[in-house]
């Protein structure tokens, strides 16, 4: 049963992260309109297939370091991007590798499913939560600056808008990073062959997609085939048994009161914010990230 919680709050997480703090226009806009809940219960129903891919990956090797919860990130981001994405929304992307190796990689889950949940146990000392969520929703605030301007797809939120959508992901997050602090160590339960089925259907789904592109998504999967090779190289560690510090999660509002602060403070939809600068800032850091923990990877002796 906690098995089957883990994936939820891992789906909640995901999609709270991928759609709503990256502020996606079309699931924004659908998680502002009349009828939102429905809205968003059919996202986190979707969401289950990269959270299943999470899972797999996180049972077939511990998430010791950084840059093996980065390298979980893009495949999950190929995941989310090739298999979610075009079932929901749109056609395959061009986002396809960009966006998973500069946002799904480092923030959904080298932050959001493996540093969050790390500073909710009791061996890490209380101010250090706060002390990344606080900064986190500056710039989440901020980043949702990407989505003002002239342009037909601008969401141009009123501060008012944001805050409901704060409202949306915050418990999104904070679900996913506490279901991971409590229960990480109960992955091991899932079985070996049931880890390779979900990767294995994740990719078959990810194929499907991509017929119609097929010199790209050859290309794609010898990528993801290096990543995962990378990711599998060091051997299987000893899983995390501290105890999880629940009352820690309050710090989550604070999360999504600083993405508000930061929102109203840079002036909202009324901001003079170059949001070319702010997407190139973004995602260039995301993929050096992505970057290194191939080369750590790559390097491991």
């Amino acid at each position: 049963m906690r098995l089957l919680a883990l994936w939820v709050a891992t789906a909640g997480a995901l999609l709270g992260w991928s759609e709503y703090v990256f502020v996606n226009e079309g699931p924004a806009q659908a998680a502002l309109a009349p009828g939102w809940p429905g809205q968003v219960l059919a996202m986190w129903g979707f969401y289950l297939i990269p959270a299943a891919a999470f899972l797999a990956l996180a049972r077939l090797r511990t998430l010791t370091h950084w840059w093996q919860a980065v390298l979980a990130g893009g495949i999950v981001g190929w995941v989310t991007e090739g298999v979610v994405v075009p079932a929901v929304y749109e056609g395959p992307p061009v986002s396809f590798v960009w966006t998973s190796l500069a946002w799904h990689a480092p923030v959904d889950v080298m932050l959001g499913l493996w540093l969050l949940p790390r500073l909710l146990r009791t061996d890490r000392p209380g101010w250090a939560l706060p002390a990344l969520l606080l900064p986190a929703g500056l710039a989440a605030g901020t980043w949702a600056l990407w989505t003002t301007g002239d342009s037909a797809e601008a969401l141009n939120m009123t501060l008012g808008e944001f805050a409901r959508l704060c409202l949306i992901y915050t418990p999104l997050v904070a679900l996913g990073a506490l279901a991971w602090a409590a229960w990480e160590r109960d992955v091991a339960r899932l079985p070996a062959w049931a880890a390779w089925g979900a990767l294995a259907a994740c990719a078959a789904i990810g194929v499907v997609q991509g017929l119609a592109f097929p010199v790209f998504l050859a290309a794609l999967a010898v990528l993801v085939a290096l990543v995962l090779w990378l990711f599998l190289r060091p051997a299987a560690g000893p899983r995390d048994h501290t105890a999880a510090a629940p009352v820690r999660a309050l710090w989550f509002g604070g999360f999504g009161i600083s993405s508000i602060v930061a929102y109203a403070l840079w002036g909202g939809a009324e901001a003079a914010m170059d949001q070319e600068i702010l997407i190139l800032a973004a995602f260039s850091s995301g993929t050096l990230i992505f970057l290194a923990a191939c080369w750590r990877g790559f390097t491991l002796r």
